[in-house]
């Protein structure tokens, strides 16, 4: 009951926040917009041929991030032990269109990240490469809005300490349509096979390998003309159906979150999270359910040239009915990026 009266008052609190927070970021607050004729004088004296779009394009982001419960983040299960220690995150990408023609385009990405984590399983380092390939289509419809259609295809490879640990084949359709100026509405389905070098001692029981699908719908209500302020809520099921039982698992999650600016450029949000996933094949004595509460917070900073700061936190709290799952985290740290 602690764990509902705690969930009723951080949502509470949580939409009193955004009342409060709302006069401050009005549309009242908004850049008087430049009169049709002194666009025209602008263009006239300022007119010069546009340079060709680039075909490529990437980010970059490194940072670091303090975890209470660094084996749980890390391994993704809390126990033997609970130790705390630094995560420090590097990662790039970058992307090329191949083409687009019409309504349709094709593009080819690749992604590499990396972590070493400080003062954890004699500093265990994790890199992932996952390259991919996205086809959009973007079809007008009523009003002049547009619905965008995304297949993507990819494929990621795990290392963990230098050591082969697994691979994912993923399949995902995503579908985005704004209904009006301050509503959008974004579906995604994802269809994933994982594969693992290690399937345990009783494949039946541990083996990871299998597939698995993911269903979001994300809804986003604006709150000003820049879409800088706005409330996104959405819903997700997360569904693993692999060949050991203990790992079979259906999962409901609801995301709620506040952004909105705080100063000129810069941004904040709010967050809550619940997630309830439950094993209906385990073999343990208990019917393993876990529910976590996911408190969020965020700030970010643009800098120069395209560069960014943002500071965040998040607590998460797993009030799972199996001792051996149950846990918290306290995670807090900054990343820099920029996008090119």
């Amino acid at each position: 009951m602690h764990k509902i009266k705690n969930l009723q008052f951080f949502v509470t609190a949580f939409f009193g926040l955004c009342l409060l927070l709302s006069p401050l970021f009005s549309y009242a607050n908004e850049p008087a917009v430049t009169q049709p004729h002194q666009k025209k004088v602008i263009k006239k004296v300022s007119k010069k041929p546009k340079k060709p779009k680039s075909k490529w394009s990437g980010n970059f982001s490194a940072g670091y991030q303090y975890n209470s419960n660094a084996t749980s983040e890390a391994v993704k299960r809390p126990k033997p032990t609970e130790q705390s220690g630094f995560k420090y995150p590097i990662s790039f990408g970058v992307n090329y269109e191949i083409f687009k023609h019409g309504p349709w385009a094709l593009k080819a990405s690749y992604s590499q990240s990396h972590s070493l984590y400080d003062k954890l399983l004699d500093n265990l380092t994790t890199a992932t490469y996952s390259p991919s390939f996205t086809l959009t289509h973007k079809k007008e419809l009523a009003d002049k809005r547009s619905l965008t259609t995304q297949l993507k295809s990819g494929f990621s490879y795990t290392i963990l300490d230098h050591k082969y640990y697994n691979k994912v084949f993923t399949e995902q359709l995503t579908l985005t349509y704004p209904f009006t100026d301050w509503y959008k509405l974004k579906f995604a389905e994802k269809l994933n096979f994982d594969l693992y070098k290690s399937e345990g001692s009783k494949e039946t029981v541990t083996s990871k390998q299998g597939f698995g699908n993911t269903s979001t719908i994300t809804n986003y209500f604006y709150m000003n003309k820049k879409k800088t302020k706005y409330i996104e809520a959405g819903f997700v099921y997360d569904r693993d159906n692999p060949e050991g039982a203990n790992f079979t698992k259906n999962e409901y999650d609801s995301d709620t979150a506040f952004n909105f600016p705080v100063l000129k450029d810069w941004t904040g949000d709010v967050g809550f999270k619940f997630k309830y996933a439950e094993y209906p094949k385990t073999t343990a004595r208990i019917g393993r359910i876990d529910r976590k509460y996911i408190p969020s917070t965020s700030l970010t900073i643009p800098l120069i040239d395209k560069w960014k700061l943002k500071i965040e936190y998040e607590y998460t709290d797993d009030d799972s009915n199996d001792p051996a799952f149950k846990h918290d985290n306290h995670t807090a740290g900054m990343v820099l990026s920029k996008s090119f």
